[in-house]
């Protein structure tokens, strides 16, 4: 009998409700004792029994809290990582909390970024970037900058050790979007130039790497040395001032500084990209007293228009170092200097096409894209090409009218280049800058026609003509 009565004394201990309390206070003492994972642990199942009590979720927080920062200290990121993203669940507005993950997520991204684990790198730090951005961590923001652009740098580096000059020109591209002040970038992309004989950008690099180091006696030797060796070869040099004239009312000089900055850095990815620059100035106005229009944002608006001598933007209270800024800027650099060194003939859809094709997320149609035009050609709502020009697109009012017309400029782009790549669309450009005709450039490298593009890419994408 006396193992039949144990057996009824458990039964009725595990119908015995559970106490929230008692493990409320077993966590108190855990957390007194500094064992943080077991205080965690009783919290949890006091919350979890009492989750409207306002002193038990505060425990929980806390003792989360405290097990993130004792886990950091022990360098276990990941359990860190763990405990700080339980406890901003709990209490999501806890600015503190929120600082310490960015922070995690970062050590993560170094230590990753040691195991030259490139993409988790980039995940983790991304990650962090989400935090500073839903907080507004303002004063961690710079850091998480600084090595968004450092894991960027060093896989560039990676890439040029195992002779991957393409794949490294484009990191060290993206290292200079996410953080213009890393001058490591600058050095390494001008080693680049240089070797590949594009002395004029290689210089220029220098001269950025100077700007941010201040004048280093050995790098305004090797600048020296280059424009030498460039006139050399019959290279000639233009300055920066050749290519923009700023207009920038209401900037301050850090801002204009900025500013350059940055148009030198876009034009010369473009020229790398392009093989051409700017046949005359273009006027850079950026307002700073007016709205800052998204790139996204300017496909879909009524009323604006890329032109090819000029431009125009709104600044508002937008960081010219942001990537927003920077691709709204490129926009309307690809645009206008297509207009610029094609002049009036130029067809405006090429112009707005290419300046959505090579953006960082353009290229190819997404499927989401393809199943626009789809629809619209379902509908019989796509443009004529010959009506995909500036005078009409200006007086649409609808936004998604004015967001086809130039979806539809970024498929011929995007049909153009697959027929003729990247080297046939440096060859159209260059022809253009030489004062080709479009119709007659286009048929001389390959062989086709407007129309040919126009029906190849509704072909393509399942329309029928």
């Amino acid at each position: 009998m006396g193992s039949f009565s144990l057996v009824l004394v458990l039964v009725a201990l595990a119908a015995k409700p559970l106490d929230p309390n008692q493990f409320n206070r077993m966590g108190v003492q855990y957390a007194r004792e500094g064992n943080y994972a077991k205080a965690a642990e009783s919290f949890r199942q006091s919350f979890a029994l009492e989750p409207r009590q306002p002193i038990i979720r505060y425990n929980l927080f806390n003792a989360l809290n405290n097990l993130s920062i004792e886990s950091a200290r022990q360098d276990k990121v990941d359990e860190a990582i763990a405990a700080c993203s339980e406890a901003l669940r709990i209490i999501p507005e806890d600015v503190r909390v929120a600082s310490n993950l960015a922070i995690f997520f970062q050590n993560q991204a170094v230590e990753l970024l040691e195991k030259k684990q490139f993409a988790e790198a980039q995940e983790a730090i991304l990650d962090a970037q989400k935090v500073v951005d839903q907080f507004g961590l303002g004063k961690i923001a710079a850091t998480i900058r600084e090595t968004r652009g450092r894991i960027y740098l060093l896989e560039g580096r990676d890439k040029f050790a195992r002779n991957d000059v393409s794949e490294a020109l484009d990191l060290y591209d993206k290292c200079l979007q996410v953080n213009p002040e890393e001058a490591l970038a600058y050095l390494d992309r001008s080693r680049i130039y240089y070797e590949q004989d594009f002395f004029q950008d290689a210089i220029a690099d220098l001269e950025m790497a100077l700007e941010i180091l201040g004048q280093n006696p050995e790098i305004l030797s090797l600048v020296q040395r280059l424009k030498i060796e460039a006139g050399k070869k019959g290279q000639t040099l233009s300055d920066q001032d050749a290519f923009f004239i700023l207009e920038s009312p209401g900037a301050n000089p850090s801002q204009d500084q900025v500013l350059k900055r940055v148009l030198k850095d876009i034009r010369l990815s473009i020229a790398r990209n392009l093989t051409v620059n700017p046949k005359t100035p273009l006027v850079v106005s950026i307002r700073w007293s007016e709205p800052f229009i998204p790139y996204n944002q300017w496909l879909s608006s009524p009323g604006l228009r890329l032109e090819g001598d000029r431009i125009s933007m709104g600044g508002g209270e937008t960081d010219p170092n942001s990537e927003a800024f920077r691709e709204a800027l490129a926009l309307h650099y690809v645009g206008s200097l297509v207009l610029n060194i094609g002049g009036s003939g130029i067809p405006y859809w090429f112009a707005v096409g290419l300046a959505q094709y090579l953006h960082p997320a353009g290229g190819k149609l997404s499927p989401d894209e393809v199943e626009q035009l789809l629809s619209a050609g379902e509908n019989f709502l796509l443009f004529r090409v010959e009506d995909l020009v500036p005078e009409k697109i200006i007086r649409l009012e609808d936004s998604g009218a004015i967001r086809l017309a130039y979806l539809q400029s970024k498929a011929l782009v995007a049909e153009l280049v697959d027929s003729i790549r990247m080297n046939g669309l440096r060859q159209l450009m260059r022809s253009l800058s030489a004062g080709v005709p479009f119709d007659q450039a286009l048929k001389d490298i390959a062989n086709l026609t407007v129309e040919e593009i126009d029906r190849d890419w509704k072909k393509q994408a399942g329309l029928r003509n």
